[in-house]
């Protein structure tokens, strides 16, 4: 993974905006996930069950415009998510977890928001299924 090391650079550079002050500029980034598992058939199952959900379904989503912050693969803007509120907040009716959350939050707070997925870099999990 030291080639992913490398490609770091790139992948916070997608939070650089056009100009000074622009809000135009991406606060969540997402990428597809590696899941790694060595506890045999059963691992290997519930990896691929995460690599249909975390890649090829986040990636239909992002072209619908409809992908929403699915947690670990995820890279946020610190700054701005604080200024919004967080990325949890407690309610008597809604019980999710921050994971779903943030995306939610983060995309009801106003009109022209979408979360970007990039293909390019990959983020490794580790699945431990130990009986």
């Amino acid at each position: 993974y030291f080639e992913q090391m490398m490609m770091l650079p790139c992948a916070l550079g997608e939070f650089r905006s056009n100009a000074r002050g622009d809000g135009l500029s991406k606060r969540i980034v997402g990428f597809p996930e590696h899941i790694t598992s060595d506890i045999g058939s059963i691992g290997d199952f519930a990896a691929s069950a995460e690599v249909a959900f975390g890649t090829i379904l986040q990636r239909s989503y992002s072209v619908l415009g409809a992908r929403m912050h699915y947690g670990h693969p995820d890279i946020m803007n610190k700054v701005y998510m604080m200024q919004q509120g967080g990325v949890s907040k407690a309610t008597k009716t809604l019980n999710l977890s921050e994971d779903i959350f943030a995306g939610m939050d983060f995309m009801l707070r106003g009109s022209g928001r979408n979360i970007k997925h990039c293909e390019y870099f990959y983020l490794t999990k580790g699945r431990d299924l130990g009986f």
